[in-house]
């Protein structure tokens, strides 16, 4: 009860006083009308004057106090017992004691009623003996020589009195738990406002539905907000991370386009000088071919001076056959001439002249035997030389028959590599072509990661401002041990990510 009583404030039970103060103010406008009816308006006054002042002392005094509430009980009662003093003990006037002490059921405390119950059971037992006495008068129709009535009226009247209290004392606890557990839903409302969400709730008050409910809903609250908050540390690392990695790959996109600009720059000399490469290699295939030509050419004369020296070797075998035939006319002039010379020694006289004709023969058989076998050493050397010329022809024949198949092959060559350098011209052009998209590709991707950074800080920023506003709340039972697996896990998932990044974006 003491806990119970506790979470009443005071300032509820001041604010009570002043009710109460105006429901006091009007009994006392009743009790002076109705005394003003009957003559009876002194007594109002001298009870206005004595008792009013006193308690408006103390419930000045002791202001949201069960004294100042008891006070105002004893007030109540008062001006009851004054009304029924008034109507000289009509019933009506009998109800204005439960009227007064139902309005004491706002200071949720059974003691206050209590309190006024004694104060009018204390009024009622001592003015029960004044009208048996004669002196006054408070249960109308009843003599004061009739003592079993006026106890019977006492005991009906206490009863009543007893009953009400204790059924007023019932629904004051009950109200007073109502209100308190208003005002501590009241005072959780006030905290969470200033985010505080670890307000306690004893066992005692968990089996109260309102204050269970706060407290479920305390509990259900603090974790979707401790979610909500590892959630938001989740999202401010990741979106810190999608920041960085959204520079780096800026900073990589920066590098690349410079990268295909001077790859791109690289290309288009390389193009221009496969372009002259290939109008050279289509020259120097020309030049090859007209030189293939004159090689031919000239393998054709030297075919035509082997057979030149092939007569001229039929030739010299001619004349060496011809000097064969002048070494037999020789050598048979030679014997002739012998012949003669031994038939004009056996003539004598008459053959000597015919001995000088043939000794003169004999020397022109002999220089011309001289001759012919100078013309045959001549001839042979030639012969010698005719033959060497031609294995020299032949042999050169060869080389300019090797020298025009390498010629042609230098030719089919030539044209190889002309083919190959129009294909690598149209090679580079079409890989131009491409890096020209790929520079457009990638100025649209700067633009794309330019948008995501900018979307990227924003996330950041609304993390930042999500982590700031869920920090705003104090969570039950909140340490710091219980996020540091997550905020580990993320950053975790960040240096993952990070790692990742590089190769992730080379492709891009």
């Amino acid at each position: 009860m003491n806990s119970s009583r506790s979470q009443i404030p005071s300032a509820y039970r001041r604010r009570i006083d002043r009710v109460m103060w105006a429901l006091a103010l009007l009994n006392l406008a009743i009790c002076l009308v109705a005394g003003i009816l009957n003559g009876s308006w002194l007594s109002v006054v001298g009870f206005a004057l004595t008792a009013v002042p006193l308690a408006y002392l103390i419930t000045r005094t002791w202001a949201g106090t069960l004294f100042s509430g008891m006070t105002m009980a004893a007030l109540f009662m008062g001006f009851s017992a004054l009304l029924i003093d008034q109507t000289g003990g009509m019933i009506e006037a009998h109800f204005s004691i439960f009227i007064m002490l139902s309005a004491l059921i706002l200071y949720c405390d059974w003691r206050v009623i209590l309190a006024g119950a004694g104060v009018i059971a204390a009024h009622h037992i001592g003015f029960t003996y004044l009208q048996y006495l004669g002196w006054t008068h408070i249960y109308q129709g009843v003599t004061p020589s009739n003592v079993m009535h006026l106890i019977m009226c006492l005991a009906m009247h206490a009863g009543a009195v007893v009953v009400h209290a204790f059924i007023l004392g019932y629904l004051s606890n009950t109200l007073h738990q109502v209100i308190g557990d208003g005002l501590r839903i009241t005072d959780f409302a006030r905290e969470a406002e200033q985010g505080k969400l670890d307000a306690k709730f004893t066992q005692e008050q968990r089996r109260r539905p309102a204050l269970d409910a706060i407290a479920s809903m305390q509990a259900k609250l603090t974790s979707v907000l401790k979610e909500v908050r590892q959630t938001a540390v989740t999202v401010h690392t990741l979106s810190a991370d999608t920041t960085a990695a959204q520079q780096t790959l800026q900073q990589q996109a920066q590098r690349s386009a410079e990268q295909i600009e001077r790859t791109a720059s690289s290309t288009e000399e390389l193009s221009t000088s496969t372009r002259q490469s290939a109008a050279e290699a289509e020259r120097t295939n020309q030049l090859a071919s007209q030189t293939g030509d004159t090689v031919r050419q000239g393998a054709q004369s030297v075919a035509q001076l082997s057979e030149t020296m092939s007569h001229i070797d039929e030739s010299a075998r001619d004349i060496a056959q011809l000097l064969g035939e002048i070494d037999n006319i020789t050598f048979q002039t030679n014997l002739l001439a012998l012949n003669a010379s031994v038939e004009a020694a056996r003539a004598g006289e008459q053959g000597r002249g015919f001995a000088v004709v043939a000794n003169e023969v004999r020397g022109l058989s002999e220089r011309t035997a001289h001759t012919a076998q100078s013309i045959r050493e001549r001839v042979d050397h030639s012969n010698q030389q005719v033959k060497s010329g031609v294995e020299q022809v032949r042999t050169t024949e060869e080389l300019m028959q090797r020298v025009v198949e390498a010629f042609q092959q230098v030719s089919n060559r030539m044209d190889d590599i002309t083919t190959s350098s129009h294909e690598q011209n149209q090679g580079i052009e079409t890989l131009n072509a491409s890096i020209l998209e790929m520079q457009e590709a990638l100025a649209l991707s700067a633009s794309s990661i330019d948008s995501t950074k900018g979307v990227a800080e924003r996330l950041e920023e609304a993390a930042q401002y999500l982590t700031t506003t869920i920090g705003y709340f104090h969570l039950e039972n909140e340490s710091t041990q219980t996020t540091q697996p997550r905020q580990d896990s993320t950053e975790e998932k960040s240096k993952v990510i990070s790692r990742k990044s590089p190769t992730a974006l080379a492709p891009a």
